[in-house]
Parts: structure tokens; C-alpha cells; sequence
């Protein structure tokens, strides 16, 4: 998964696009903000991608300052998974806050300062034998 950690910010490569028109899309790279709720989009990318305006969102930023800025769908993908989101449209530079994060199922490994790969094949299994023990149990209570 492309990253880019320097000692103060880590950052991901994205794909932003027009839900509506999947072939207005461009690929970013996001700062990684786990102290945000919200994804950021600048101005210059939203009207590239002509995102379509579905609103008026506060924002509220790290210093308590809040913010009127302009909402739009997009559909953002992010290491193998996708998502259409509420986005914020503000500024210069594109930000991932960890709500989207949490959808994508993306982790941070802070010790080692890299984000992780969803590991939803894992807790598949997992669930899968879980399961299968329980209707061993269950064939064996009924012999009894």
C-alpha cells in the first residue's frame, strides 16, 4: 500500500472520482489525520471532478475554529477498498480523517508509523470455523 511517513505526518495515495461519472477521477495523496472525522477534498479537485455540491457542512478545525464549507458525494478508494463518501470541500490539501478510514477498515500501526491492509479474509475464516466447531458440538450433544 503506497505511503509516505515523515517524523510528523503520514500519507496515503488515493483515488477520488464522480460518483456519478466514474471517469472524472484523479489520484491524490491524502494526509492521514486520525484526529479528523471528516475527508477533505480541495476546491481545485472538486470542480476538476465536477462534484456536484449537496450541501453546507461545519467544520470544525484542531484550534475549536469552525468553518462553512460546501458537501459533495465522492467515491474515494483506498488501498483495494471504496467507498462513496460525504465529503468537505476546503482547501489545498487532501485529507483522510478516521471515519473514512474505519469504512475502508484501514489500521494504523503507529510503532512502525505504516497503515495496515483490512484483514477481512482472516476474520472470515475465523467466523467460518467458529461456526463449524459450534455444529460439531451441537452433532455431538445430539448422539448423546
Amino acid at each position: 500500500m503506497p505511503t509516505k511517513s515523515d517524523e510528523e505526518s503520514m500519507w496515503i495515495e488515493g483515488l477520488v472520482a464522480n460518483p456519478k461519472k466514474p471517469k472524472l477521477n484523479t489520484t491524490m495523496k491524502f494526509l492521514v489525520d486520525t484526529g479528523a472525522n471528516c475527508i477533505l477534498i480541495p476546491k481545485r479537485i472538486a470542480r476538476k471532478l465536477k462534484l456536484k455540491q449537496v450541501g453546507i457542512g461545519t467544520l470544525t478545525l484542531a484550534d475549536g475554529k469552525q468553518i462553512k464549507c460546501k458537501l459533495a458525494t465522492a467515491y474515494i478508494h483506498i488501498a483495494g477498498e471504496h467507498v462513496i463518501a460525504l465529503v468537505f470541500i476546503n482547501g489545498n490539501q487532501p485529507v483522510i480523517g478516521f471515519d473514512i478510514m474505519s469504512l475502508l477498515g484501514l489500521h494504523i500501526d503507529l510503532a512502525n508509523r505504516r497503515l495496515l491492509r483490512p484483514v477481512r479474509l482472516a476474520k472470515a475464516r475465523i467466523i467460518q470455523l467458529s461456526l463449524s466447531a459450534e455444529k460439531l458440538r451441537q452433532r455431538q450433544l445430539r448422539k448423546v
